[in-house]
Parts: structure tokens; C-alpha cells; sequence
């Protein structure tokens, strides 16, 4: 893999964190493969775990008919809004360029970051939508900026449809101290004085610091996607220098088993 792969900010363990925990003094001999991995594997983790894990900003998370939320991304770091409601806002229109991060089109004239939050369409091809997270907009510009761990399969050319779709909470009353009994910042429950029929949670969830087991846990996913190849047709997984045929489930689509234990407490309960 020649191209140079940036990690993700969901990436659980660094370059550096996954070479030193095997004792790896050079920068391995494929940095972007094992940077490329260490993405795959954090998707595959968050995806397992059912929540996202590194601390990030949570934006227009509704909860309907409630007198305590249960946010769906925890351990809670703080709350920057809670509103009783809101509304839906649309746009929509015509690229004028972008990147494989970026879109442009001058005619948005909105204030800076009116659009972030907002789920971001673009006909890339005819009939072919890709969907986004806006993460920033620019109103000088007119540019909306996705996610950083996503990207377009291509930069959005001049012409190319897009459409955006935002919760907006401007028009709603914003709920504060006063209307909370208590909030459990471990598990991010927030428990109301009253029932409101919807709420819309802005917030800032996730680790700071990756918790060690966790970080183990994702280098032993890393390790066994590094280890495994496919041979004349065949997937095969490096075991202790040997080689054994698997089932049809394989590190790049499940969790291995020696990581499943210490991803227990990690994973969301569904009841």
C-alpha cells in the first residue's frame, strides 16, 4: 500500500503505541498498511461496542417521550446543550468544487458553522449519493467540511447535486440546571424533574485517554488483521508461525476472541 494513511480520530492506539507494545524500534515496515489496520480495527471495535469510544462532540441527539435520557455515547464529559425540541432545515444545490473533505458552493451565506452537524448528500455520479457528516463550514467561502474519519470516494466536481438536512433548536427553549434532578456522568444518564415529549442533547462523551484494556484489546485486533493473508484464493491466518484454515468469519469482519473479554465492560447493554 503506497498511499499515505492518516489515522482516523477514532483511532484507539497510535503507530508509535503499536510498535512499542510489540517492541518494534523501526516505524514497522509498512507504516501506512499498519495505520490503514489501526483504522479498520478502531471501526471494527466502535462498531462491536455499539458507541463511539474517543471523546468527540455529540451533536442534536433526540430522545422522544422522556423523563430521563440514556445518551447513547458515554462516559460523559459535558453537556454544551439541552433543548425541548426542534426543527427540521433543508438546503440544497450545486457544487462549485471540493475535495475528497470538502465541498464548495458560494451561495451558502449562512453564519460560520451553521451547517455543522448537518447529514451532507452529494451525487458523486449520476444516481450515486454519498452521504456525510458536516463537521465545520466556512461562510466566507461557502465550504462545509465532513467528519475527518470520512471522505468522499472522489472530490465533489463542479455540478454535482448536493442536499443538506439539520436539526435545528434555535426556535426551542434550552433546558438548564434547574430542570435536571441529576446527571450520571459514568453511564451518561441525565434525569429530568419533568416528561418532555422530545429532547435534543448536544454534548461531549467518549475517553480522553484510551483506558489500557481497551488499548490492548485493539492491538490484538491489529495484530491478527496484520496476520492475515490471503493465499491462492484462500484466507489463512498467521498462527505461531504455522497456518490454519479458518471459518468464514475473520479478523477483518469479527473481534477476535482474545480481545472479546476485555471488550465486555465496553460494550453497549441492550435491553
Amino acid at each position: 500500500m503506497s498511499t499515505n494513511i492518516t489515522l482516523q480520530n477514532n483511532a484507539l492506539v497510535t503507530l508509535a503505541e503499536y510498535n512499542d507494545f510489540h517492541e518494534i524500534t523501526t516505524d514497522s515496515d509498512n507504516p501506512s498498511l499498519t495505520k490503514d489496520i489501526i483504522n479498520k480495527a478502531s471501526d471494527l471495535i466502535e462498531k462491536h461496542c455499539m458507541r463511539k469510544l474517543k471523546a468527540q462532540k455529540i451533536r442534536h441527539e433526540v430522545h422522544r417521550r422522556t423523563s430521563s435520557v440514556e445518551l447513547l455515547q458515554f462516559p460523559l464529559i459535558s453537556i454544551e446543550e439541552v433543548v425541548n425540541g426542534f426543527e427540521i432545515l433543508t438546503a440544497s444545490g450545486t457544487a462549485s468544487g471540493g475535495s475528497t473533505t470538502t465541498l464548495i458552493d458560494s451561495v451558502l451565506s449562512q453564519v460560520t458553522d451553521f451547517w455543522a452537524g448537518a447529514q451532507l448528500q452529494v451525487e458523486i455520479s449520476a444516481g450515486v449519493w454519498e452521504r456525510m457528516e458536516v463537521d465545520s463550514f466556512a461562510s466566507g467561502t461557502g465550504t462545509l467540511t465532513v467528519l475527518s474519519k470520512d471522505a468522499f470516494s472522489e472530490a465533489p466536481a463542479s455540478g454535482d447535486a448536493y442536499r443538506l438536512t439539520l436539526r435545528d433548536t434555535a426556535a426551542f427553549t434550552i433546558l438548564d440546571d434547574q430542570d435536571f434532578n441529576d446527571i450520571d456522568y459514568d453511564d451518561g444518564t441525565i434525569n429530568f424533574k419533568g416528561a418532555w415529549s422530545q429532547i435534543v442533547v448536544t454534548y461531549f462523551a467518549g475517553y480522553s485517554i484510551v483506558p489500557v484494556d481497551l488499548q490492548r484489546a485493539a492491538i490484538l485486533q491489529i495484530k491478527a488483521m496484520l496476520g492475515q493473508r490471503t493465499t491462492a484464493g484462500a484466507t489463512v491466518i498467521a498462527v505461531a508461525g504455522a497456518s490454519k484454515q479458518p471459518d468464514k468469519r475473520n479478523a477483518f469482519t469479527h473481534i477476535v476472541p482474545e480481545a472479546l473479554d476485555l471488550l465486555a465492560l465496553y460494550r453497549r447493554k441492550v435491553i
